[in-house]
């Protein structure tokens, strides 16, 4: 399905992407944000990790652990973070696996396990959906850490020395108890493990972490196996052209790519690619999840119901540019298969051919379920009408009115923009 040199990040995980159109919007949003994922949006996630992998490295080295440890003292070090930042802090939104904790701190009465079993994970499976597994892959990117299961790179150690062991190194020794024999964390400020840690995950950054987290996570400058040079350049235009808080959208987009214009022109081209790429996946996503609701309808009922909610003009279709479009595509998969739907359905989009697009839908989820050994979400029968094998309840078109602003898919920049907003000095 992909070639040799396709992310391993950006493969499909499950089936809730009927079109195959993940790997290409991740393709796209990796030109203009090289290192961040759709979940790595915590500055803080950030520390907790660098954080695990210094104090891991350190107990390994003192001989308190032994290899096969690693993974449990990181995931307690995860634990305690998490704790921290919602008890003291009052953190929600960006801790990883956050109803749980918030369960256990509730029924505890602040005396929470810390423990790599059943008692003390705060998610299903701690090491694949917490940070080991989502934030690890981005900070080696990043240039935070390098291969291997514990440590950091030499000027994060530096940092972490210089910022956070001061105040680690007066509990150490209850700290590295609690790492390698888990217990039960004192889930309130006086205790002095609690009390450490929430000194160090503060919401509000230092000037020394600002600095450092802004060079290595939104600028990018560290990025193996190299940087994209405009990335610095893009967080400065979102930091000061459009609201940090704000969802974004076409608007955000297209405002982003015009200030870019006379400042990188390479920048410029890669958004515009995704201003005119999301024109075409949005409403291609609309029309197949409105079909999955019309079991039994025929394709000129879809083609008719269309028109007459929409008219016959599709705005922001631009078959003419979209050629590198179709290029990044047939990058990605290993024939032309993909590339041929997107341009069908691009052009029929153009001319309003609502039945075609449809055909050209189904077909395209046709091929994207054979590529994964699973069956089609749709059929067109013998008597041209919809069956529908992945139902779904009746959906809401949008208004003709709402068609140029559609937007679904994230490239990345949530991310960028939730980290922009944690280090500022707004933020905090």
């Amino acid at each position: 399905m992909f070639l040799t040199k396709e992310d391993p990040r950006a493969q499909i995980k499950g089936s809730r992407d009927p079109l195959g159109i993940q790997p290409i919007w991740y393709r796209l949003g990796r030109h203009v944000i090289a290192n961040l994922t759709t979940q790595s949006n915590s500055a803080r996630g950030f520390t907790i990790l660098l954080l695990g992998r210094y104090l891991t490295e350190r107990l390994l080295d003192d001989g308190a652990i032994e290899n096969e440890a690693v993974v449990d003292t990181f995931l307690h070090t995860e634990q305690i973070g998490a704790y921290v930042r919602h008890l003291q802090h009052g953190v929600e939104g960006d801790i990883r696996g956050i109803d749980r904790v918030r369960a256990k701190a509730q029924r505890s009465s602040r005396r929470i396990p810390i423990d790599s079993g059943a008692e003390g994970k705060i998610l299903s499976d701690q090491k694949l959906y917490g940070l080991w597994g989502l934030f690890s892959s981005p900070a080696r990117v990043s240039g935070l850490i390098e291969e291997g299961p514990i440590g950091t790179v030499a000027d994060a150690h530096i940092f972490i020395e210089t910022n956070y062991w001061p105040r680690l190194k007066e509990v150490y020794g209850s700290l590295s108890n609690l790492l390698c024999n888990g217990g039960l964390l004192n889930g309130t400020k006086p205790d002095a493990v609690f009390s450490a840690f929430s000194d160090i995950l503060a919401d509000q950054f230092t000037d020394e972490e600002r600095a450092f987290y802004t060079e290595y996570l939104l600028d990018g400058i560290h990025v193996s196996p190299y940087p994209l040079k405009h990335q610095g350049l893009l967080v400065q235009l979102m930091r000061e052209n459009i609201s940090l808080n704000d969802t974004l959208g076409r608007n955000e987009f297209q405002r982003l790519r015009d200030l870019a214009k006379t400042k990188d022109e390479q920048l410029h081209r890669r958004l515009d690619q995704i201003v005119r790429a999301e024109s075409v996946f949005a409403i291609a996503m609309v029309i197949f999840e409105y079909s999955l609701s019309l079991d039994g309808h025929s394709i000129a009922d879809v083609q008719r119901s269309l028109s007459n909610r929409w008219g016959r003009v599709i705005p922001n279709i631009d078959t003419a540019k979209n050629t590198d479009i179709l290029e990044e595509i047939k990058s990605i998969y290993t024939d032309i298969e993909i590339a041929v739907h997107f341009d069908q359905c691009q052009r029929a989009l153009q001319d309003a051919r609502f039945d075609d697009v449809l055909e050209i839908l189904v077909a395209w989820n046709k091929l994207t379920q054979a590529r994964r050994g699973s069956a089609p979400w749709l059929r067109i029968n013998a008597q041209g009408r919809l069956d529908v094998r992945y139902r779904s309840p009746a959906q809401i078109l949008p208004a003709a009115e709402e068609l140029p602003n559609l937007w679904r898919y994230r490239y990345f920049l949530p991310s960028v923009q939730n980290i922009a907003r944690q280090l500022t000095d707004e933020a905090a």
